[in-house]
């Protein structure tokens, strides 16, 4: 299974580098060059979770005008939540300062 992973990986080096870099060779360099301080993944995670707080902070029959029932599985304020999960995982998983 190594194997096939690396040979998928260096196929689509082989294919796609040499396109892509002439891109994002010039913003990686750049970035390279500021302070490693994980700001962006702050700014990130800032917004996903001030997204969850601004859903909770509208009104449960706003936000579920035609929901089928008035149940926790109907409200979409939950279930924001949930789908902002995952992405959150992510960018603490991949945080610079982790």
């Amino acid at each position: 299974m190594d194997d096939f992973k690396a040979a998928f990986s260096s196929t689509v080096t082989a294919i796609f580098k040499p396109v892509l870099s002439k891109f994002f060779d010039p913003v990686h360099n750049m970035l390279n060059a500021i302070s490693p301080a994980p700001w962006g993944t702050i700014a990130a995670l800032c917004l996903f979770f001030g997204g969850m707080i601004f859903v909770f902070s509208l009104k449960k029959e706003y936000v579920n005008l035609d929901a089928p029932g008035k149940g926790p599985l109907y409200d979409l304020r939950i279930w924001t939540i949930i789908s902002m999960m995952p992405h959150v995982i992510m960018y603490l998983y991949f945080a610079r300062w982790s």
